[in-house]
Parts: C-alpha cells; sequence; structure tokens
C-alpha cells in the first residue's frame, strides 16, 4: 500500500473486500477461503486494523450484506454478513462491531 501511495501520492480506498466460508449451498464463494466463520472473523480483525493503523489508508467498502447460494447464483456466491433469512454470522458480526467502535483510534496510532 506504501508503495502505491508513494506512485500516486493519493491515499488508499479499497472498494470492496471479501472472506468467505465455502458450505454446501455456497460451494465457491468469492474471495479467500476460510474454514469457519470464528477464522473469518479472526482474519478481518487482523487485516482490518492493520489496513486502518496506515496513514496511508483512508477506507473500505463492505459488500454483501447478505450471502447467496448456488440456486440462486449458480456461477460464484458471496459471503455474506447474514443468511438469506437473517441469521446473522455471530463472529463476523462481533468482529465488525469492535473494529467499528475502535476504528478511529486504530486509526490514529502510529503505524506499526
Amino acid at each position: 500500500l506504501e508503495r502505491w501511495t508513494r506512485l500516486t501520492d493519493k491515499p488508499f480506498f479499497m472498494g470492496d473486500s471479501s472472506l468467505s466460508v465455502p458450505s454446501a449451498r455456497a460451494p465457491d464463494p468469492y474471495g479467500p477461503h476460510c474454514l469457519s466463520q470464528e477464522q473469518r472473523a479472526e482474519r478481518f480483525s487482523r487485516m482490518f486494523n492493520d489496513l486502518f493503523s496506515r496513514p496511508c489508508y483512508v477506507g473500505w467498502s463492505w459488500c454483501g450484506w447478505m450471502d447467496s447460494w448456488k440456486d440462486l447464483q449458480d456461477n460464484k456466491q458471496h459471503s455474506g454478513l447474514q443468511t438469506p433469512f437473517g441469521e446473522f454470522h455471530e463472529p463476523m458480526r462481533k468482529a465488525m462491531a469492535e473494529f467499528s467502535a475502535n476504528m478511529y483510534t486504530i486509526a490514529t496510532q502510529k503505524y506499526r
């Protein structure tokens, strides 16, 4: 990220991000695959704590609030924050809530 910032003299904004957990109804979701929602939440926390601690990083957009399943989307599926029935993937909900509550503190700390 620092290299791109030096080359462009611009801050970095990630337009989309994804971590997924394959399942029977979503066998090939977009993004890096995790073994469980717990692993997905841990990777999310590590990645976004690192990103937001960088002075060149200004934000991200989250795409895909709800899971999409193979019977609705033939090619690839999306891993959301909840099932199509509104059931949250609790580890991800907790990780995102904790990160959001600390985002500005993380961003103002010196880069590690």
